[in-house]
């Protein structure tokens, strides 16, 4: 399973990184699942937390992929679970919308796998 994001709305997302500036923006965003499109749509953020499944995280000072992937979830768009990193202050998603999207680090993909997460 890969999870994408399409590449206007990282580089959308990379623009917003300056140092000033956190009024929400809105960005397209599409989720791949191995066989279907998880998510696409239109999802609007700001810098609000991240909200993993033990609760919210700060994002930064600007709106991250984290934060717009976590609106979209709050908003009901789908369901998702994800950890929080706090090595690298990031999110591991774990499933959305019902599907397994671990890092697989054998493949180096985002693939689906196999057995509990």
């Amino acid at each position: 399973m890969k999870l994408t994001v399409i590449a206007g709305t990282v580089a959308g997302l990379l623009a917003l990184s300056s140092p000033a500036y956190a009024a929400p923006v809105t960005v397209d965003l599409r989720i791949e699942g191995a066989t279907r499109t998880l998510f696409e749509g239109p999802v609007t953020t700001d810098t609000a937390p991240f909200v993993a499944t033990d609760g919210p995280h700060a994002c930064g000072s600007s709106p991250t992929r984290g934060a717009v992937i976590s609106a979209a979830a709050q908003a009901g768009a789908f369901t998702m679970q994800a950890s929080w990193n706090a090595t690298y202050e990031s999110p591991t998603f774990e499933t959305i919308s019902g599907e397994n999207v671990g890092y697989d680090g054998a493949t180096g993909n985002f693939a689906e796998q196999t057995g509990s997460s």
